[in-house]
């Protein structure tokens, strides 16, 4: 456990329990978020309660299974474990991220006041992490994130920990935790390099131990992840069942990654104008007053000789320079995935992806904020400066929190809400059509997890391009133009996940097979085959 006193783990514990309990009011409200990846999770732990192994079922109806390999299996192994209480793996996972969200808010608390010694900083901290829109959202996907922010902030702090003591233990307890975290999100292959660097330079022993500790750490870390991608070469052809090419990403990819930062750490300006029309103004002003008075207060603080975060690691004080190392490889990491591995990364696939980098930017401010403020520098200015800050930063939170959960967007964003898709007259027509209805999906893993019956792929109207991935997609346009006209038969299409059919692509199939719309719903629409004379 993290040390630190008994205040100040009770002052930061009501945050910690309230953002448990508003995530799983949330839940009760809207249901669990289950997204594309959320359906893998569930479908692989399912597998693995029923004794199959880390295995998928064959959505395409072939009464196969196929070997777990592009998703790490922590997730649904623990998904599993709990399931053998006898949940409903939906709700073992809604239980799973409360008690996250509740453990990560608390963690960070902790963490700040051990780097900062500063108990308001801690405080302020865990507040931040519990009034955070994206943070609340981010726990309510059944996804791997939540587990991979409690990973990494452990086997961070247990890096920093045997980086000031040098002992064994806490080197192979790192290891484990971060190879945990790797198992869980491949991001986590950052951990590992993190740990490299910091043993090897950050460390107080002398070289042929630090050699000795970063070989140990480094065996330890990388073997879960190298026995699953042996297990996987062994089963499939690919270990991850990814491609890596060239993929430039469109420039609304990087206002998304500016547009993030801003929401975490500048005033947000569409939610609060709808609370009163000058309010982000206002806070626009506060903030940079603050801002101001800080950087004021910093230089004069230089002089009077404060710490500084470039003395924590030669100092006898925790240093949080492991988060800073850490957060300078994710970024590094994100923009290679971003340019070699996906394509067409949407607005909230980039927060998802940069949300371990909004963790650690809160340990470093706070961590040098309070260190800051205990030192010489601790001037009225640097208190009122700090406290404009964050008086502007958390009524801008708050703003957004509120406006994210009275907006109905909100529930529609969770994309496949259990209570959503329950009270669907739609797919419940959808569940009751009759076995020998012949179905059709760009998404049929999706569909599977939805209906609990199999889909074929829509086939591509034209010849797949050499620059796209391809898969096997069930029978070609003309099989399927012979299949609806025996059967009936309905296209589902989610435009929320264009790939790997795009939304012209299926114009150009609609006009060759030919189909009429039936219905639409909030993540796409429903086909069927008209059947017209003389095509």
């Amino acid at each position: 456990m993290i040390p630190g006193s008994l205040r100040t783990t009770a002052a930061i514990l009501p945050l910690s329990v309230i953002g448990g309990i508003s995530a799983l009011l949330c839940h009760n409200q809207y249901g669990p978020a289950v997204g594309v990846d959320s359906v893998w999770y569930l479908l692989a732990g399912q597998q693995l309660l029923e004794g199959r192994g880390l295995t998928l079922p064959d959505f395409t109806g072939a009464n196969q299974w196929i070997p777990l390999t592009q998703w790490p299996p922590l997730y649904p192994m623990v998904l599993a474990a709990l399931g053998l209480s006898g949940m409903e793996l939906k709700a073992a996972g809604q239980l799973l991220n409360a008690g996250l969200f509740s453990g990560n808010i608390l963690l960070v608390g902790l963490l700040v006041r051990r780097y900062s010694g500063s108990l308001p900083a801690a405080v302020i901290a865990a507040f931040f992490m519990a009034i955070s829109r994206d943070m609340l959202v981010l726990h309510q996907v059944l996804a791997t994130e939540p587990l991979f922010y409690m990973l990494s902030l452990g086997g961070l702090c247990l890096l920093e920990r045997h980086l000031r003591s040098g002992s064994w233990q806490t080197v192979v307890a790192a290891a484990v935790v971060v190879g945990l975290a790797c198992i869980d999100r491949y991001f986590g292959v950052v951990l590992i390099a993190t740990g490299v660097v910091c043993i090897l330079f950050l460390a107080r022993a002398r070289l042929p131990r630090r050699l000795a500790d970063a070989a140990v750490f480094g065996v330890v870390a990388v073997g879960p992840l190298a026995l699953f991608l042996i297990r996987n070469r062994l089963v499939s052809v690919n270990p991850t069942n990814r491609q890596f090419r060239f993929l430039p990403q469109p420039p609304r990819f990087y206002r998304a990654f500016a547009d993030t930062w801003l929401d975490w750490f500048w005033v947000s300006p569409s939610e609060l104008t709808r609370v009163h029309s000058r309010a982000d103004q206002g806070l626009a002003i506060l903030m940079v007053c603050g801002l101001a008075g800080l950087a004021v207060a910093l230089v004069r603080a230089r002089r009077l000789n404060a710490p500084r975060l470039s003395q924590w690691p030669n100092g006898d004080s925790p240093s949080p320079a492991v988060f800073a190392i850490f957060a300078i490889g994710y970024l590094v990491m994100f923009f290679l995935i971003a340019t070699f591995v996906e394509a067409n990364i949407t607005d909230l696939e980039v927060v998802r992806l940069l949300s371990p980098l909004f963790i650690c930017a809160v340990v470093l401010v706070g961590s040098a904020l309070g260190r800051w403020c205990r030192g010489p520098g601790n001037t009225v200015l640097m208190r009122v400066s700090t406290g404009l800050i964050v008086a502007g930063l958390g009524v801008s939170y708050l703003g957004q929190a509120d406006a994210a959960w009275r907006s109905p967007s909100f529930r529609d964003q969770r994309t496949l809400t259990n209570a959503w898709w329950d009270q669907s007259a739609l797919i419940r027509y959808l569940r009751e059509l009759p076995p020998s209805t012949v179905c059709y999906s760009n998404r049929p893993e999706v569909f599977y997890g939805l209906m609990d019956r199999p889909a074929l792929y829509i086939p591509h109207p034209a010849p797949v391009r050499r620059d796209q991935v391809t898969r096997n997609r069930g029978s070609d346009v003309g099989a399927m133009i012979e299949a609806l006209s025996r059967n009936p038969g309905l296209v589902i299409y989610f435009y929320n996940w264009p790939q790997p059919l795009t939304e012209d692509e299926l114009v150009e199939l609609i006009r060759l097979v030919p189909l009429e719309i039936v219905d639409s719903f909030i993540l796409g629409e429903v086909y069927r085959f008209e059947g017209r004379e003389g095509q």
